[in-house]
């Protein structure tokens, strides 16, 4: 396990971020961020998801506080909290924590919502005609300025 000493004497570099295994052996690693953008320390957690790609999802900052740890053990509980919110929720593991309808003022923000997510899963063709299906079917017959 990565002590805190080891993680207290990481000093940022000019642009490139320093990732170090945290030896838990699930995927959390600690990052310390380049100075350009200030250094900061936390934990992070990789795993592959949809179409088998990795993602980096932010799990805690390094540090004292609230929100924050000083211990890996704190951080990897945190971590498998997150990885089985995901596999019960099929949602993606960045979202954790994260209200699911917050910023929609209106059904169109829902909509829009809906059709960037899936931009990132699906082919610009299959795409178009999602967003052509809901605009002929479904806001024909909703109001899209409905809160």
């Amino acid at each position: 396990m990565l002590s805190y000493q080891k993680m207290n004497s990481l000093k940022p570099l000019e642009k490139k971020p320093i990732i170090v295994k945290c030896g838990t052996g699930n995927g959390l690693f600690f990052e310390v961020s380049p100075r350009i953008k200030g250094g900061t320390k936390r934990f992070i957690g990789r795993k592959r998801y949809k179409k088998n790609k990795q993602i980096t999802v932010s799990v805690m900052t390094f540090g004292k506080g609230t929100g924050r740890t000083t211990k890996v053990s704190d951080a990897n509980a945190e971590w498998m909290k997150i990885r089985e919110w995901e596999k019960e929720t099929g949602r993606d593991p960045r979202e954790y924590g994260k209200d699911p309808n917050s910023g929609f003022e209106t059904f169109q923000d829902a909509v829009d919502s809906y059709l960037k997510r899936k931009k990132a899963e699906v082919t610009e063709g299959v795409l178009h005609e999602y967003r052509l299906k809901i605009e002929n079917n479904i806001l024909t017959r909703i109001d899209p300025s409905i809160p």
